[in-house]
Protein backbone atom coordinates (compact mmCIF):
# COMPACT_ATOMS: atom_id res chain seq x y z
CA UNK A 1 0.00 0.00 0.00
CA UNK A 2 2.58 2.68 0.84
CA UNK A 3 4.55 1.65 -2.60
CA UNK A 4 1.26 2.44 -4.82
CA UNK A 5 0.91 5.95 -2.10
CA UNK A 6 4.28 6.61 -2.68
CA UNK A 7 3.76 6.38 -6.60
CA UNK A 8 1.01 8.71 -6.45
CA UNK A 9 2.33 11.17 -4.79
CA UNK A 10 5.98 11.03 -7.13
CA UNK A 11 3.57 11.17 -10.04
CA UNK A 12 0.90 14.17 -8.30
CA UNK A 13 4.56 15.81 -7.59
CA UNK A 14 6.34 15.78 -11.47
CA UNK A 15 7.00 19.02 -12.68
CA UNK A 16 5.97 20.81 -9.38
CA UNK A 17 8.62 22.73 -6.59
CA UNK A 18 7.68 19.20 -4.78
CA UNK A 19 9.46 16.75 -6.95
CA UNK A 20 12.68 17.11 -5.45
CA UNK A 21 11.41 16.20 -1.92
CA UNK A 22 9.45 12.77 -3.05
CA UNK A 23 12.35 12.01 -5.31
CA UNK A 24 14.57 10.69 -1.94
CA UNK A 25 11.00 8.24 -1.28
CA UNK A 26 11.14 6.81 -4.37
CA UNK A 27 14.79 5.55 -3.86
CA UNK A 28 13.79 4.31 -0.10
CA UNK A 29 10.11 2.78 -1.08
CA UNK A 30 10.56 1.27 -4.80
CA UNK A 31 14.19 0.30 -4.35
CA UNK A 32 15.11 -0.61 -0.47
CA UNK A 33 13.78 -3.93 0.35
CA UNK A 34 14.68 -3.77 3.56
CA UNK A 35 12.70 -0.18 3.98
CA UNK A 36 9.67 -2.84 2.43
CA UNK A 37 10.15 -5.75 4.92
CA UNK A 38 10.51 -3.40 7.63
CA UNK A 39 6.94 -1.28 6.58
CA UNK A 40 5.33 -5.15 6.41
CA UNK A 41 6.68 -6.32 9.81
CA UNK A 42 5.28 -3.18 11.38
CA UNK A 43 1.78 -3.40 9.37
CA UNK A 44 1.57 -7.22 10.95
CA UNK A 45 2.13 -5.71 14.18
CA UNK A 46 -0.40 -3.07 14.38
CA UNK A 47 -2.79 -5.24 12.31
CA UNK A 48 -2.33 -7.55 15.30
CA UNK A 49 -2.62 -5.06 18.05
CA UNK A 50 -5.58 -3.57 16.66
CA UNK A 51 -7.51 -7.22 15.65
CA UNK A 52 -6.39 -9.45 18.17
CA UNK A 53 -8.18 -8.53 21.24
CA UNK A 54 -12.18 -8.53 19.14
CA UNK A 55 -10.84 -12.15 17.40
CA UNK A 56 -9.71 -13.33 21.15
CA UNK A 57 -12.99 -11.94 22.34
CA UNK A 58 -14.83 -13.56 19.84
CA UNK A 59 -13.46 -17.07 19.52
CA UNK A 60 -14.18 -16.93 23.44
CA UNK A 61 -17.75 -16.21 22.84
CA UNK A 62 -17.89 -18.91 20.70
CA UNK A 63 -16.03 -21.30 23.41
CA UNK A 64 -13.43 -21.82 21.02
CA UNK A 65 -10.59 -23.80 23.02
CA UNK A 66 -9.06 -26.74 24.80
CA UNK A 67 -10.96 -29.78 25.32
CA UNK A 68 -8.64 -30.90 28.57
CA UNK A 69 -6.95 -29.44 31.29
CA UNK A 70 -3.66 -28.21 32.16
CA UNK A 71 -1.53 -30.12 34.72
CA UNK A 72 -0.45 -26.82 36.23
CA UNK A 73 -4.08 -25.87 36.19
CA UNK A 74 -5.00 -29.13 38.21
CA UNK A 75 -2.02 -28.97 40.79
CA UNK A 76 0.07 -31.48 39.82
CA UNK A 77 3.77 -30.99 39.09
CA UNK A 78 5.15 -33.02 36.35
Amino acid sequence: MLYYLSQLLIEMSRGTPYAAVFRPLERLVVHSITFRMAGAAVTGLLLSWWLGPPVIRWLKELKFGQDYADKAEQGQGM
